[in-house]
């Protein structure tokens, strides 16, 4: 088992630089109260600017598109978001102390289909996350 190969130039790499711009830019601090709520409103943005990337944007919330799995240890793995079927993986996570372990884990393991990875860690600051230290 082996990461996917990948170069700091072409398409992909254009793609990745846009994406992160795009990620520094949306307004993560108002969009929602949980994990759904956040996927669901970055990936309506990415859908309505998908003329910006030079792959195909492909969502969970997307129903006439259906977003490749990974499959790893005997289950599947499946990014929220992606870009073309092997090039950018998106995971959003809303995130408690605790499980911040887990999502880095998961971005590894999209790691070994596609050539990068966005892993998107949304803290929570709820007294559950504060109590779990």
């Amino acid at each position: 088992m082996s990461f996917e190969y990948s170069k700091r130039f072409g398409r992909f790499w254009d793609d990745a630089k846009t994406l992160n711009n795009m990620i520094y830019d949306y307004p993560f601090h108002t969009t929602g109260k949980n994990e759904r709520d956040f996927e669901n409103g970055f990936a309506s943005t990415l859908i309505t600017v998908k003329n910006q990337f030079n792959c195909k944007v492909i969502t969970q919330i997307d129903k006439s598109t259906t977003v490749k799995s990974v499959y790893c240890f005997g289950k599947r793995h499946r990014p929220d978001m992606t870009l073309d079927e092997n090039g950018i993986a998106i995971e959003l996570k809303f995130i408690h102390y605790k499980g911040l372990k887990d999502a880095i884990a998961q971005g590894y393991l999209y790691r070994l289909q596609y050539r990068f990875v966005f892993l998107v860690l949304i803290a929570s600051l709820d007294r559950q996350s504060k109590n779990s230290r």
